[in-house]
């Protein structure tokens, strides 16, 4: 579907190329430059998590992860090299100022240490996809936010930023690619562990599809509540009878 509508794309600049002399210079660079924007925001949504980190992570623990480029085989065919994506850790404060700008500022800082964070753009011969398969990353170490009250580091939200600079051919245009994973809960010690998979399943269960990063309900209704207790313990027992 992507594929299809970067065809559609590049058939319509040809198109509009072909009939410059009757558009004139000045509407022609307005439509070449709008013409970048809607390619820049195709390539920029193509750009997706295919395997999310584990959402509760321990620090000194090896994790994997992968993000997908749908338009990389037809539009990264010709790049001489792989391009490298990166894995950060970034806070919520963070993931709502890259949400708020629309994903076109670039990370100031990263908030942890993450070891193997660089891996390779690469497109898979047999699938044909264009993945970069992050298969031994470690979190070294996490950089803890000022907490309010009594709010405890289990209720902290972070996530982890993939990102990559990209020249896409034939149009020569260089585009800063960034995606968040699932909010993510990081923990030092096992007995952390009950409370951050809390935390994790309040956040899947009643967060909004598109919401700010990561604003959540604080109170449900009980029905609500009831359906996910219910839901996530048929899940971990493996059975068709609820509770």
């Amino acid at each position: 579907r992507c594929e299809n509508l970067v065809e559609v794309y590049f058939q319509l600049q040809q198109q509009v190329m072909a009939a410059s002399t009757e558009l004139g210079p000045e509407l022609l660079s307005r439509l070449l430059e709008r013409f970048n924007e809607v390619l820049s925001s195709l390539v920029k949504s193509s750009f997706l998590v295919e395997k999310q980190p584990p959402q509760v992570l321990k620090t000194q623990t090896k994790f994997q992860a992968s993000v997908r480029f749908l338009l990389g085989p037809r539009l990264l065919k010709a790049a001489p090299k792989p391009y490298m994506v990166r894995a950060d850790m970034v806070t919520e404060k963070q993931a709502r100022e890259l949400e708020l700008s629309n994903y076109s500022n670039t990370l100031s800082e990263s908030t942890g240490e993450i070891l193997h964070n660089t891996v390779a753009l690469e497109t898979n011969p047999t699938s044909g996809n264009c993945c970069a398969n992050f298969k031994n990353v470690l979190l070294k170490k996490i950089k803890r936010c000022e907490r309010k009250g009594s709010e405890s580091v289990t209720e902290e939200k972070c996530a982890v930023l993939f990102s990559t600079n990209v020249t896409l051919t034939p149009s020569n245009i260089s585009i800063h690619l960034q995606v968040l994973s699932l909010p993510i809960v990081v923990i030092v010690h096992g007995n952390q562990d009950n409370n951050a998979k809390a935390t994790v399943l309040w956040d899947n269960a009643f967060s909004d599809i598109d919401r700010v990063p990561f604003v959540v309900a604080e109170r449900v209704p009980w029905d609500k509540m009831c359906d996910t207790l219910n839901l996530k313990f048929m899940a971990e027992v493996q059975t068709t009878k609820g509770l």
